[in-house]
């Protein structure tokens, strides 16, 4: 095995996303590949070798006002349970005010939660991962690019060009480069994929000394979307979901941390402000902190129904995409992986997969390339 970065680990959009981690999804199959990741997260040790876990588990918290319809809310806790997810739950008024003594329920007609969602601390993924690779005996090729391809009459892909010309021969080729997945497969001989880069912003806050629960909160979902959590140091981190428009060429490394007018952390008129306005509302404490101090940014690569490519490319037999997470990435990299393992493996395309650990079957059609983009996962992270 070969693993090619045109950079350093973590230099695309993973190590610029809030990184969290959650369960709740709206498919049995995704459902159940989370809570596969879930697993396999919390077992980091022995599956990768790391000293210790990426994934913490402070949870997710999914306020709901009186919009939201909770019959169907309640029938997708049901489902979501009985996909493996045993410890996700509705929750009253009643219990968030006493669970969540911070959040202001005003307004609000309940919530789900689930106590083992939560966040990942990216750095140790990407390090851990490559440690183990190298130890397996991997070659890691870093900041060299591929420029070209050369390929069989038949169209299979034999070997990689990199952009200091080295040729690696290849058998498969697994191209996971995200927003820049659908450039790379042109250049391979592959389809154009429907991936269009997103422009997302994070927004942060010190905590310091200012007294309150905010290291204790779990990563917190307003009814609009706006988001909340705390990070590992001493701050908090918030985004909102927010509509752009896709990038109409793909976006270079160097647009990655570009702050668009309006966007940035210092004017009170900024977007930065009214997604903290909008948190405030619901978590009042958050006005006790101290000014934003820093925001960040990274593109979604974001397909029609926000479901990822998991398929091998219809032109190119041997060109097997793995792309287009919507900002789902990291928390799907073990289920991912485990489908790339299982497409390599049968060299052909497959409607579905089993899981270990008795979690069950899985639906992987939903990531076929060629899927008609009917139905729509949300994009709240």
């Amino acid at each position: 095995m070969t693993l090619i970065d045109a950079g350093a680990p973590g230099n695309g959009s993973s190590s610029r996303s809030a990184a969290c981690f959650r369960q709740q999804f709206g498919t049995p199959s995704t459902v159940r590949g989370l809570v596969y990741a879930g697993r396999y997260y919390k077992n980091w040790q022995d599956e990768v070798g790391g000293a210790t876990s990426p994934l913490v588990e402070s949870g997710y918290l999914f306020l709901k006002d009186w919009s939201a319809n909770f019959r169907a809310l309640s029938d997708l806790v049901t489902m979501q349970q009985k996909a493996g997810l045993d410890n996700v739950k509705l929750y009253c008024v009643h219990d968030i005010e006493q669970h969540f003594h911070y959040v202001q329920t005003v307004g609000l007609k309940g919530a789900t939660w689930c106590p083992t969602d939560g966040f990942l601390i990216h750095d140790l993924v990407y390090k851990d991962a490559i440690d183990n690779l190298r130890k397996r005996g991997a070659r890691i090729i870093l900041h060299n690019g591929v420029k070209d391809a050369t390929s069989h009459e038949d169209g299979q892909i034999t070997s990689l060009i990199l952009e200091d010309n080295t040729t690696i021969d290849v058998d498969f080729v697994v191209n996971a480069t995200n927003a820049w997945a659908s450039k790379l497969s042109e250049m391979l001989g592959g389809i154009p994929l429907p991936i269009v880069a997103r422009k997302r912003y994070l927004y942060h806050v010190k905590v310091n000394g200012t007294p309150g629960d905010f290291m204790n909160f779990p990563m917190v979902i307003t009814p609009t979307g706006a988001y909340i959590r705390p990070t590992p140091d001493r701050g908090l981190m918030m985004g909102w979901i927010h509509h752009t428009e896709g990038q109409k060429t793909t976006p270079g490394f160097h647009q990655q941390d570009d702050i668009e007018t309006g966007f940035d952390h210092h004017q009170h008129r900024s977007y930065g402000y009214a997604v903290r306005t909008e948190i405030e509302r619901w978590i009042p404490d958050v006005e006790k902190l101290e000014r934003l101090h820093a925001a960040t940014s990274g593109f979604y690569a974001d397909t029609p129904d926000h479901n990822p490519i998991i398929d091998f490319d219809p032109q190119v037999k041997n060109l097997l995409h793995a792309a287009g997470f919507s900002g789902h990435g990291l928390m799907h990299a073990p289920f991912s992986a485990r489908i790339v393992l299982e497409l390599v493996q049968a060299r052909r395309r497959l409607n579905e997969i089993t899981l270990p650990q008795r979690i069950g079957t899985v639906d992987i059609s939903t990531y076929h390339v060629d899927r008609k983009f009917t139905s729509a996962e949300g994009m709240v992270i």
